[in-house]
C-alpha cells in the first residue's frame, strides 16, 4: 500500500479533528511491521481508540463481576500484547480471597469485555451470530466477542482502518472476520443480521450517513447495541429513529464521566402472556423465560401464584424447580387485566378434559374467553393463542366470539409428554401453528426460535387444520403402540422373541422404532382423550374410524392378554416400584401399569406396590387389597404439588 492523503468524501460523514493522523497511523501499522508491532501506541493512534482510562478500566470490571462473573474467567490467562499496549494492573478480592482478579490487560481491554458482559445480559449467547460492527476500530472487540463463538463478524468502517483490523484479527487468530467499506455496504444485503453494535462511530457520523447505516444495516438487525456520544439533539434524533424498533429501551448509561446512554433492542424478544399455568402452562412459562421473553403467567389460585413468586413452589417435573428459582424475567398473578396489558401475544394453557361421548370439555377456556370479553375491546390488536386441547373448529368459534373486541385467535398445541415437558418444549419434532395469515404464524414461529435448542419443522396452516393434526398425530400413535403390543402378544403366544420381532420390524424407516416397543398399553391424560376425540369427530361427520376403535379394544385386550400370562405362571405374589402410567410422574390417569395390578390382586395375588408418598397416598385413598408401600427416598412434596 502506497501513502495518500485521504479524499474528505471518503470520511463517509466521519468527522474528527485528529481524523487524518488516524489514518495515517493505520498506514503506518500497515506498511511497516515494526509499526504494527506498536501501534496501539502511537501518539496519532491512542486518541481514537486507546483513551480508556485504568480508572474506567475498573469500573468496566466491577461492572463485570457484579452482573456475569463468569465471563471474566474467560480472559484471566489473555494475553493483550498484539500492537503493544499499554498495559494495567488490575487487582479484587472476594469473600476473603485477595487474589480473586489478577489481570494484566489494556484498559480499552476491558471496555471490550464489558461490552461482551452486556451482550450476554441482553441477548444471551452469542453462538452462531452474524454480527456487524459499525466502526470496529482495530478489531479488538471482535477479538474479545470470538470467545462468544460467533459465525461470522462483519467489520464496517473506512479502509484503512478495517484493514488494520484485518491484520490484527489474523495476528491474533480470529477466524470468519469480514471487512466491508462504507461504499461495500451492498455485500451485506443476503446476511442475516443477528446483532448489531456501534461503540460511538454511529453516533459520530453525519446525519446523511446515519441514514445510510440505518437502511442498509441497522434497521435489518434483529438485535442492536449502540453507545452514543455527542449532543442531546444528535441523542434525541437517534432515539426518535430507532426508538420504535421492537423491545428497545436505554440499556444503562457507560461509566465514563459523560455517562453515554447505550441504546439496545431485541426484534426476537417479547413480552408474552400465559393464562392458566398449572403444570404445562407453568412449564411453557419457564421455557419462555429462558428463551429471554419476559413473561407474566395467570392463575386462579392465590396461594399457588405466591408459591411460584416466592419461589418455595415444588414441583415433580424435571428441572422446573431448578428453572423457577432461577427466573428472573416471570411473575405469576392473579390478576387477567394485568395479564392482558402485559403482552399482545397471549397463549392459553388451561386444562381441557373428556367427556363421556369423547369430546373435549373447553368449559375453562369458554371461561377465559368470556373474561376477556368482560375487559371489553382492547385498543391495540391482542392475539390470543389457544394450546389446550380442543374439538377441532372450536378455535373457530372463540375468534367469531373475540373478533369485534380486537382479538386474533390461533393454535398452537402442546405436544409434550409429563416426566419430560420441559425437555420436549425444548426439542420438539415438529410445532404446528392454525392462524389466518402468515404474518399470525410468524409471531408465534419466532417465539419458538428462542425457545427451541432444536431447530423443529413449523409447520402453519388454518386453525381447524391444526386442531385435526393435534388429535391425528395422537390417534396415530395410539393405533402404533396398539399394533406394536398386538405382535408382541403373538410372538409370545407362539412362543417367538416379542422385542426381535419389533425391533426388527421398527428397523425399517418406513416404520421407526419410536412408540414400537413390546410392554403396557397406552393411557395417561392425552392418548384416551385424543382418541376418543377423534372417534367421535369421524362418527360425527359419518366416516369410519375402525382403526382407532379397534386400536382402543386391542389396549384393553392387550391387558387382558398380560394378566392372563402372569397368572398362568403360578405366582403368588407381584411387585412393582411403578404403577403410574409413566415412570418418575405421580399420574394415575387411566394407567395400565395400575389396571395390572389390580387386576392381579382381584385374582388372589398378592401386589406389593412401592411409590412415592404422593401417589402411595393416593392409592391408600381409593382403597384395594394392594399392600402400598411409600418410597421415602427424596422429597414428599405433596403438600405443595403440581
Amino acid at each position: 500500500m502506497t501513502e495518500r492523503q485521504f479524499k474528505e468524501e471518503e470520511y463517509f460523514g466521519w468527522r474528527a479533528s485528529c481524523a487524518q493522523d488516524y489514518i495515517d497511523a493505520c498506514v503506518e501499522a500497515l506498511t511497516d511491521d515494526e509499526a504494527f508491532k506498536n501501534f496501539r501506541r502511537n501518539p496519532k493512534y491512542t486518541p481514537i481508540l486507546a483513551h480508556v482510562t485504568a480508572k474506567q478500566g475498573t469500573e468496566y470490571l466491577i461492572d463485570i463481576t457484579q452482573n456475569n462473573p463468569y465471563i471474566i474467567d474467560k480472559f484471566i490467562h489473555m494475553k493483550d500484547v498484539t500492537g503493544n499496549p499499554l498495559l494495567s494492573k488490575f487487582e479484587f478480592s472476594k469473600d476473603g480471597n485477595p487474589s480473586y482478579l489478577n489481570l494484566n490487560m489494556s484498559a480499552t481491554a476491558t471496555r471490550y469485555i464489558k461490552v461482551f458482559s452486556d451482550l450476554v445480559t441482553l441477548f444471551g449467547s452469542l453462538e452462531n451470530f452474524n454480527i456487524v460492527e459499525i466502526g470496529g476500530g482495530f478489531g479488538g472487540l471482535a477479538n474479545i466477542l470470538s470467545k462468544g463463538h460467533f459465525k461470522n463478524y462483519y467489520n464496517v468502517d473506512l479502509r484503512e482502518p478495517g484493514l488494520l483490523a484485518k491484520k490484527y484479527c489474523t495476528t491474533v487468530g480470529v477466524k470468519n472476520f469480514h471487512i466491508i467499506t462504507p461504499a461495500e455496504l451492498h455485500k451485506l444485503e443476503d446476511v442475516e443480521i443477528d446483532l448489531v453494535i456501534s461503540n460511538y462511530a454511529f453516533s459520530e457520523c453525519s446525519y446523511e450517513a446515519q441514514d445510510v447505516y440505518i437502511d442498509k444495516i441497522i434497521s435489518r438487525a434483529k438485535r442492536g447495541y449502540i453507545t452514543h456520544n455527542t449532543t442531546k439533539q444528535r441523542i434525541e434524533r437517534t432515539k426518535s429513529i430507532i426508538g420504535n424498533y421492537k423491545n428497545f429501551m436505554l440499556f444503562k448509561k457507560d461509566v465514563c464521566q459523560k455517562k453515554h446512554p447505550i441504546f439496545s433492542w431485541d426484534k426476537t424478544k417479547s413480552r408474552i402472556s400465559v393464562i392458566g399455568i398449572g403444570r404445562l402452562g407453568l412449564c411453557f412459562c419457564l421455557s419462555l423465560e429462558k428463551g429471554r421473553h419476559e413473561v407474566v403467567g395467570c392463575d386462579i389460585n392465590q396461594d399457588y401464584v405466591d408459591n411460584i413468586n416466592n419461589k418455595t413452589f415444588l414441583s415433580h417435573e424435571p428441572g422446573v424447580n431448578e428453572l423457577l428459582g432461577d427466573t428472573k424475567a416471570f411473575e405469576a398473578t392473579t390478576d387477567l387485566n394485568k395479564t392482558v396489558n402485559h403482552a399482545d401475544l397471549i397463549f392459553v394453557t388451561v386444562a381441557s378434559y373428556s367427556e363421556p361421548d369423547g369430546r373435549y370439555d373447553v368449559s375453562q377456556v369458554d371461561s377465559v374467553v368470556e373474561s376477556l370479553i368482560q375487559l371489553g375491546k382492547q385498543p391495540t390488536k391482542k392475539h390470543l393463542v389457544i394450546c389446550t386441547n380442543v374439538n377441532p373448529g372450536y378455535s373457530d368459534t372463540v375468534y367469531e366470539r373475540l373478533k369485534d373486541y380486537n382479538w386474533e385467535v390461533s393454535f398452537n398445541p402442546e405436544t409434550v409428554a409429563q416426566g419430560t415437558i420441559l425437555r420436549n418444549q425444548a426439542y420438539p419434532d415438529c410445532v404446528y401453528i392454525g392462524s389466518d395469515t402468515q404474518e399470525l404464524a410468524d409471531e408465534i414461529a419466532i417465539i419458538y426460535e428462542n425457545v427451541c435448542n432444536n431447530t423443529p419443522s413449523i409447520r402453519t396452516m388454518d386453525r381447524l387444520s391444526a386442531e385435526l393434526t393435534k388429535v391425528s398425530l395422537n390417534c396415530y400413535l395410539t393405533c402404533k403402540i396398539s399394533f406394536a403390543n398386538m405382535v408382541g402378544d403373538l410372538a409370545t403366544k407362539i412362543g417367538a422373541d416379542p422385542q426381535k420381532v419389533l425391533s426388527a420390524v421398527g428397523a425399517d424407516s418406513r416404520i421407526n422404532p419410536k412408540f414400537f416397543k413390546y410392554g403396557f398399553g397406552w393411557g395417561g391424560p392425552c392418548f384416551p382423550r385424543d382418541t376418543r376425540a377423534f372417534i367421535r369427530l369421524a362418527a360425527n361427520n359419518d366416516l369410519p374410524h375402525d382403526m382407532c376403535t379397534a386400536s382402543n379394544e386391542i389396549n384393553k385386550k392387550h391387558l387382558d392378554f398380560q394378566v392372563d400370562e402372569f397368572l398362568k405362571t403360578g405366582k403368588k405374589k407381584y411387585y412393582t416400584d411403578s404403577v403410574t402410567y409413566k415412570k418418575d410422574t405421580i399420574i394415575l390417569e387411566e394407567s395400565q401399569q395400575l389396571a395390572f395390578a389390580k387386576r392381579l390382586a382381584a385374582a388372589g395375588v398378592e401386589v406389593t406396590i412401592k411409590e412415592s408418598p404422593e401417589v402411595a397416598r393416593a392409592l391408600q385413598e381409593q382403597g384395594s387389597k394392594i399392600k402400598i408401600i411409600p418410597n421415602l427416598v427424596g422429597k414428599d412434596l405433596s403438600k405443595n404439588n403440581d
